[in-house]
């Protein structure tokens, strides 16, 4: 049986990839100093805002600043990532970031192209591939100098126990046999506890950080 390429998208790093640090009027946000403009996060702010006054809800400024705060977390907790991941040692090499590229590329059914896809250029979808991995590397780094390799273990048990969510995921057949997709149910449990770890450092290094919100 051929094996099934299955890639674990992780939406909040490649949906956000692309962080504008050029002026184009006040910040949005500004996180140790970088200042953030981000147009479309702008817009859902005051969507999300408006939709629920439409719905007769009273929106003090306070319950503004929170949806703010709400909308922006993934773009902050990246953002602060990527700031401590910024090191040579980090950078991924050429050749993984091509590698898992033409992974992604490969999901694209046919006759639809990536901007369809993805809601976004090949090009910024590299992008994003790219801060993943250096974040990536960053968090196992991370995990390395402060004894914590063991959240990233995968066992055998857990591996067995997420088949099933495996095959309801890609919408697998009954005769689906685990020896055929073990490496990739590993390798899905592996993401899993790759982004938890990395929500907790991000949320760790935002607690020491200077955030200022924009008007």
């Amino acid at each position: 049986m051929k094996k099934v390429v299955f890639i674990i998208i992780t939406f909040l790093l490649i949906l956000t990839s692309c962080i504008e640090d050029t002026d184009s009027g006040d910040f949005l946000v500004k996180i140790n100093g970088q200042e953030l403009y981000d147009e479309d996060l702008r817009n859902e702010i005051t969507q999300e805002i408006e939709q629920l006054k439409s719905e007769g809800l009273y929106i003090s400024p306070e319950d503004e600043k929170e949806i703010k705060k709400e909308v922006l977390a993934p773009l902050i907790r990246k953002t602060v990532l990527l700031q401590e991941s910024n090191e040579e040692i980090y950078k991924p090499d050429e050749k993984v970031i091509e590698d898992r590229l033409q992974k992604y590329l490969e999901q694209i059914p046919k006759k639809q192209s990536v901007q369809n896809y993805y809601g976004m250029t090949e090009e910024e979808l590299k992008k994003g591939i790219t801060e993943e991995l250096k974040i990536n590397n960053y968090v196992i780094d991370y995990a390395s100098k402060n004894n914590l390799e063991d959240q990233l273990v995968v066992t055998d048990k857990e591996i067995e126990e997420g088949f099933e969510d495996f095959k309801d995921f890609i919408g697998g057949q009954e005769e689906m046999v685990l020896e055929d997709y073990y490496d990739d149910v590993k390798d899905v449990i592996k993401d899993e506890k790759l982004k938890e770890l990395r929500n907790n450092i991000a949320d760790e290094l935002i607690s020491k950080s200077e955030i200022v919100y924009g008007d």
